[in-house]
C-alpha cells in the first residue's frame, strides 16, 4: 500500500498535470488503484497527442490544397489567356466560301454577310443548329443578295465536328478549296484543329469583331470548357 501523500507527491514529481484532476485523497490507495489512475491519465494523454497531431497534419494539408489551388488558377489563367484569348488570326484574303459557325447571334452572321459584301466570298455558309424556331436565325437564312449565296445546314452532330463535316460536303460538292471560318475568338483555336482535321483545303480563322465583358469566374469556365473540347477533338481526331 501507498500512503496518499507519498502517492500524490509521486504523481506531482513524475506527471505534474495529473495533480490537478485528482482530489485530496485522505485514504490509503492500493497498487490496483495506482494501474487504474495511470491507465486513464495516459490514455487521455495519449488522445490528446493523436488530436494535436491530426489538427497540425490536416492545417498543413488545407495550405498544400490552397496553394496548389491557386497555382492551377494562375497556370490555367495565364494558358487560357495565350491559348484563346490571344488566338491566332488570319489575315483577310479571298475565299471560296465565309463559314459561320454556330453559338451566339452576337454578330457573327452579320459579319459574314459584311465581308461577302466586301468580295471576300460569293457563298456565305451558316451553321443553323438553333432549329425551327429561331426567328432570328430564320431571318438570316432568308438574305437575299446580288453579291453572295446564302446556304444554311443544321449540323450533324450538332457541334464544331459537324459543321466542319457539312463544311467538307458542301467542299466536295462545289469544288471550294479555301474557306473562311468565323466564330468568337475563344473558340477559334479548338475550331481550327477540328476543321484542319476535316477539311483538306486552305483555312482562314476570323473572330467576332466585339469585346466580351465577363467575370473571372466565366472566363475560367470558358477556359475549361475549350480545353475539355479540345482533348475530345484530339481523342475522335479525324472526321
Amino acid at each position: 500500500m501507498l500512503p496518499a501523500g507519498r502517492f500524490e507527491r509521486l504523481l506531482f514529481d513524475q506527471f505534474p498535470g495529473i495533480v490537478n484532476d485528482l482530489s485530496p485523497v485522505s485514504h490509503a490507495i492500493s497498487i490496483h488503484d495506482l494501474r487504474g489512475i495511470f491507465s486513464v491519465y495516459l490514455d487521455q494523454r495519449v488522445k490528446v497527442g493523436w488530436i494535436r497531431l491530426f489538427g497540425v497534419r490536416f492545417s498543413r494539408l488545407l495550405m498544400v490544397a490552397a496553394v496548389g489551388a491557386l497555382t492551377a488558377l494562375l497556370v490555367g489563367g495565364y494558358v487560357g489567356v495565350r491559348v484563346y484569348t490571344d488566338a491566332i488570326v488570319d489575315p483577310l484574303a479571298p475565299a471560296d466560301a465565309i463559314i459561320v459557325l454556330g453559338g451566339e447571334h452576337d454578330g457573327r452572321e452579320d459579319y459574314g454577310f459584311e465581308l461577302a459584301r466586301q468580295g471576300v466570298a460569293r457563298n456565305v455558309v451558316l451553321s443553323d443548329p438553333y432549329g425551327p424556331n429561331d426567328r432570328t436565325m430564320a431571318r438570316y437564312c432568308e438574305t437575299e443578295d446580288a453579291r453572295f449565296d446564302v446556304i444554311c445546314v443544321p449540323p450533324t452532330p450538332a457541334n464544331t465536328r459537324g459543321e466542319a463535316m457539312i463544311t467538307r460536303s458542301l467542299a466536295v460538292q462545289h469544288g471550294w478549296n479555301k474557306i473562311l471560318v468565323i466564330s468568337w475568338r475563344y473558340h477559334l483555336p479548338r475550331a481550327r484543329y477540328i476543321f484542319s482535321n476535316c477539311f483538306g483545303g486552305e483555312i482562314a480563322m476570323r473572330p467576332v469583331p466585339r469585346e466580351y465583358d465577363y467575370g473571372p469566374a466565366y472566363w475560367g469556365y470558358v477556359y475549361l470548357y475549350q480545353s475539355a473540347g479540345f482533348v475530345k477533338a484530339f481523342i475522335q481526331r479525324g472526321c
